[in-house]
């Protein structure tokens, strides 16, 4: 449940006449409607979240608030993984070095931008090849392969509103 909780309250007493905004009326719990789009995949806590750039929290982007909140997926072997929906960031970093297939979902299905990235620095000899579901391209590509030692990128889903048969952009991390 989102909440909105001003950070100053009112002191001043209300006056009594209805018809008028109160000052106690400020302080008061307020209801917010709608959707919030490129929501968060996961809840975000109960917290303050300071910014970590040269200014205030407000400069947060989404995708750096879903990487601060975000607990990783760890891939350490095995030769593919299937990428939930859910999921935010998947990290390479097998103990035995050999090539991994990513399979992202369809593009419709993704709650939000998902990190591809190379953590070990050996897929310049173990490249990481990304695919995706249903015929669905990056750029009009049938496959990414990230082949520098630690680089990676954020696969963003398209909106399928606008884009109907669905697909995925890309930001290099």
């Amino acid at each position: 449940m989102l909440t909105i909780k001003h950070a100053k309250h009112s002191t001043e007493p209300d006056t009594g006449d209805a018809s008028l905004i109160q000052p106690d009326d400020w302080n008061d719990p307020h209801t917010v409607e709608g959707e919030v789009e490129n929501a968060m995949p996961a809840p975000m806590p109960a917290r303050t979240i300071k910014g970590t750039k040269s200014g205030p929290a407000d400069d947060l982007t989404a995708d750096e608030i879903n990487g601060i909140l975000a607990k990783p997926t760890v891939i350490t072997s095995g030769a593919s993984h299937n990428v939930a929906p859910s999921e935010v960031r998947v990290l390479v970093s097998k103990t035995v070095s050999s090539p991994t297939g990513i399979v992202l979902p369809d593009s419709a299905t993704k709650e939000g931008p998902v990190l591809i990235m190379d953590v070990k620095g050996d897929v310049a000899t173990s490249p990481i090849t990304v695919t995706f579901t249903g015929g669905q391209t990056a750029g009009g590509q049938t496959q990414v392969i990230i082949a520098n030692p630690f680089s990676g990128y954020w696969f963003n889903p398209l909106p399928p509103n606008e884009f109907p048969a669905g697909g995925w952009y890309l930001t290099v991390a």
